[in-house]
């Protein structure tokens, strides 16, 4: 079985590169521990016990051990496909490559059950993919109706508002109207009076001079 060169990352898909991640600035070997990279325990745990009979318990060393384990042959089956990625001369690790790299591993019995699952990944993502898309087309025509609504509530407000301002200045208008022909009521008012009192000054003044008139005639 080759051996690993590096602990990898478990994607599948990820850029494929010659080995000198273990090589520092200074030229020394700076290669990390492989508990640095072990899976997660709630996810292994949940894996090992999915494959068991109910009521199966698993000592806490046990599982450290398929953790680790499932670790490592991560590391040897990533490690095996950048291989053959390089080989290639591409840099990045592609589905083929994993299943190469298990016909290498001599885990060929792995490739019935993994391309089933990466096949039923692969429908269930187009599937969330072709639902986003119609949800988002179906979408669009009722926003397109509230858009429409929205916008004609708003030319309807301003309408409301311009009429509502028109009237105001109509009302204004009509009360400085009313307030002008008012005070010229009044300016005539006082007008009328004053021609009345003038002519009864007038009226006054003919009247003693005629009863002046009457009394040196006789």
């Amino acid at each position: 079985m080759p051996r690993a060169k590096k602990i990898a990352s478990p994607a599948a898909e990820q850029p494929a590169t010659e080995d000198h991640s273990n090589i520092d600035e200074n030229g020394k070997n700076d290669s990390a521990g492989i508990d640095e990279f072990v899976l997660p325990k709630a996810t292994v745990t949940r894996l090992a016990k999915s494959v068991l009979p109910q009521n199966t318990q698993i000592q806490k060393d046990a599982m450290t051990a398929v953790s680790k384990s499932a670790t490592v042959f991560v590391n040897y089956l990533t490690a095996t496909a950048n291989e053959l990625t390089v080989q290639s001369g591409r840099r990045t690790i592609n589905p083929n490559d994993v299943y190469q790299a298990l016909e290498i591993l001599e885990l060929p019995f792995f490739l019935p059950r993994l391309k089933a699952e990466v096949s039923e990944f692969n429908k269930v993502a187009t599937s969330k993919r072709q639902a986003k898309a119609t949800a988002s087309q179906q979408q669009l025509p009722q926003q397109h109706d509230q858009d429409e609504e929205l916008a004609a509530t708003k030319t309807a407000k301003v309408e409301g508002e311009d009429k509502a301002a028109t009237h105001a200045e109509d009302e204004g208008g009509d009360q400085q109207n009313a307030k002008k022909a008012s005070a010229a009521k009044r300016r005539a008012g006082k007008r009328a009076k004053t021609a009345d009192g003038k002519a009864a000054v007038i009226n006054a003044v003919r009247f003693l001079c005629l009863c002046s008139i009457c009394t040196n005639m006789f």
